[in-house]
């Protein structure tokens, strides 16, 4: 029960409240719970009010009062600096009231009144998805009706750290800083090779001394954002740096041992009889200037053995590794470094190779080699198909087993065995009077070779292109063909011998290198990696973009006439090819053609510009 009590109008001045207050007039307290919302019935729990003070008149006898429980004005609700919905995060929230003294909140969708709320004091960021709700009080504790705003953030990815070394092979240790232009980040990092997380790695504060072989991963983190992607660099840190510039021959029982060492070699390595190589946790990378300049080569019953070692070679062309009469080969363990070029090897007479973990492994299979390759990945393996023979097969790229040859009625001799690898490239040859067929294959690359017994024939070939064949058939010379049927092209390398010509039209091909004798190209519309003469082979060029080196040896003559010799950009690896080199009595006959690189003469080489 309220009573209403009439109140004179110059006291309706003096009070904050409407013309009429109410007055217990002994009524229980149950009737008139005092603090509570007219807009939420909800009781203010846990909130206490003060005790109400006597309220004078201003016009009232003096020495009188008007006494009661007065109704408080209740605050406006709490407002949001940010419409609820989806927001970019991380977002800062601001919370007001214009007549509130105290705001109180949570970010967890509880009671904003209840034990765990938090008081208000500035803004305050969310990193995640929230759900915030806030009530504000007055002095007298009055509670405003709730607040509420679900946030949805939407979290960006952070681009990944810079290192200052790229990683590869040293015979020191490296120090490696890592910067980024991401603000407020934490730079994280692991040595092993693991994602580095919160609970994985270490924080970046300082330049990192790596004095072992290491796989550096980093990435930038920041509370409310995705990590970046991690950045990774691999260092493979040798005991010591060896220089050699020069041959290496190894005789009779010779042996020659390479371990924990980084060495640089410019130069051919030759064994014989029962020589043996020893390359034991050690990288070499074999230094040159163009494709082909020097190599490995192995004969007699030599042997070379590597272990947890890893070979390459500067990317400017090929280096072989040539295994002939009964030499051997036995690899356990090989890795590619960065900024390394892989080697080629390649197995003639009855050689043997015994490969297992070799990483990028290369090869061509010859004569009666026996080759075993086990638990590798990135294979290129290229059959050398004798004169004659008739092929009709498939050539996987995923592998648990596959074995090809001997093959009798073929004249194959070899024997290829893998196990657990993958091939990202078989590699064939078309010789006089083959007829090859490959089906359903997704990476051939196709080697066609004029030579004896032709003599005097002229082979044309155009339109030779990298890319998916759905069935295409090719007359080479007077008795050979080449049909491919669903199988995909990634290099050709058309090569002549003897005094065979070649003609290459409106083609992409990769190579014209191996080639002898008295031969002759024509190549027009066309683009190719690497251009190499040796003996006495002429070369005609025209109107074609070579994107590796042009090289002219021994007597040969090669005319690039309305030409581009570019090489090719690798990015942040630098620019690789695009240089003319004449060595021994070669020459080239550049006109009107374009060379991006250098153009070096070697012994009586030339070069003529017309």
């Amino acid at each position: 029960m309220v009573c209403i009590m009439p109140i004179s109008r110059a006291f309706i001045g003096f009070l904050i409240i409407a013309s009429t207050i109410a007055v217990a007039c002994g009524v229980d307290a149950s009737e008139s719970p005092v603090g509570q919302s007219t807009a939420d019935s909800r009781p203010t729990t846990g909130i206490t009010l003060p005790t109400v003070q006597p309220i004078t008149s201003a016009d009232s006898t003096p020495g009188t009062t008007v006494t009661g429980p007065v109704t408080q004005i209740r605050p406006e609700p709490v407002t949001f600096s940010h419409d609820p919905g989806e927001h970019d995060g991380p977002l800062t929230i601001e919370l007001f009231s214009n007549d509130a003294s105290s705001i109180r909140y949570n970010t967890d969708g509880s009671d904003p009144v209840s034990g765990s709320a938090l008081t208000y004091s500035g803004p305050f960021t969310l990193f995640d998805a929230a759900s915030v709700r806030a009530i504000a009080l007055n002095s007298g504790g009055l509670a405003s009706s709730e607040s509420s705003a679900d946030y949805v953030l939407i979290k960006h990815q952070l681009d990944p750290p810079q290192i200052s070394n790229r990683g590869g092979a040293f015979g020191e240790p490296q120090t490696v800083a890592i910067a980024t232009n991401e603000p407020g980040v934490t730079v994280r990092y692991t040595l092993d090779g693991t994602l580095p997380t919160a609970g994985n790695g270490a924080t970046y504060t300082v330049p990192l001394t790596i004095s072992e072989s290491a796989t550096l991963r980093v990435v930038n983190t920041r509370a409310g954002m995705l990590d970046s992607d991690p950045g990774e660099a691999q260092f493979h840190i040798f005991g010591r740096l060896v220089e050699r510039i020069g041959d290496i021959v190894l005789s009779g029982d010779q042996e020659m041992v390479i371990e924990d060492t980084m060495f640089l070699h410019t130069g051919n390595i030759t064994l014989s009889g029962n020589a043996r190589l020893v390359i034991r946790n050690s990288f070499i990378q074999h230094v040159k200037d163009f494709a082909f300049q020097y190599g490995v080569t192995a004969t007699g019953n030599s042997k070379i053995v590597i272990e947890d070692s890893s070979i390459g070679t500067n990317c400017s062309g090929s280096f072989n590794w040539s295994l002939f009469d009964t030499a051997s080969l036995i690899a356990d363990g090989m890795e590619p470094i960065r900024g390394s070029c892989n080697t080629w090897n390649f197995m003639s007479g009855t050689s043997s190779i015994q490969v297992v973990n070799w990483d990028t492994f290369s090869g061509t299979v010859c004569d009666g080699s026996n080759v075993s390759v086990t638990d590798s990945d990135t294979l290129e393996i290229e059959f050398c198909f004798p004169q004659n023979s008739t092929i009709d097969t498939s050539l996987p790229t995923a592998i648990d087993t596959f074995s090809f040859g001997p093959d009798p009625d073929n004249g194959i001799a070899f024997a290829l065995s893998l196990r657990d690898v993958t091939v990202d490239g078989w590699g064939i040859n078309i010789l006089p009077g083959a007829n090859i067929t490959i089906r359903d294959s997704d990476a051939i690359t196709i080697g066609v070779i004029a030579g004896l017994p032709w003599q005097d024939q002229t082979i044309e070939m155009d339109e030779l292109a990298l890319k998916r064949y759905t069935e295409r058939s090719w007359q080479i010379g007077t008795d050979a063909s080449l049909t491919l049927i669903n199988t995909k092209v990634y290099g050709w390398e058309p090569n002549a011998f003897s005094n065979n010509t070649m003609v290459i039209r409106n083609s992409d091909f990769t190579a014209s290198a191996v080639n002898s004798g008295d031969a002759h190209y024509e190549i027009s519309g066309s683009t190719v990696n690497l251009i190499s003469a040796n003996e006495r082979v002429t070369m005609t060029i025209t109107n074609t973009v070579i994107t590796g080196d042009v090289i002219a040896n021994d007597d040969t003559v090669i005319i690039l006439i309305d030409s581009e010799v570019r090489g090719t950009d690798h990015g942040d690896d630098g620019r690789s090819g695009g240089n003319v080199f004449a060595r021994g009595n070669g020459k080239v006959i550049l006109r009107n053609t374009t060379v991006l690189g250098e153009t070096v003469t070697q012994d009586s080489g030339a070069i003529i510009v017309e």
